[in-house]
């Protein structure tokens, strides 16, 4: 995704949305839904679960152009 120009937040949501249906098993989750649980799990974590992903695809992205 990344080598064909989508942003890193386009990649990392459907990043989060794939796992979190694999993890719950519910291959019916939405985008929004998978979005809404984790903006609930960086709320609750103060370093941002997201952080080492986020970086990674920026330096992805970065090697890319």
């Amino acid at each position: 995704m990344i080598g064909e120009g989508e942003s890193t937040k386009k990649v990392r949501t459907y990043i989060v949305s794939t796992k979190f249906r694999t993890v719950t098993g519910d291959r019916n989750l939405t985008e929004a839904q998978a979005l809404k649980i984790a903006e609930l799990l960086d709320e609750v974590s103060p370093k941002s679960v997201f952080k080492e992903l986020d970086a990674e695809l920026r330096r992805m992205s970065g090697k890319k152009k």
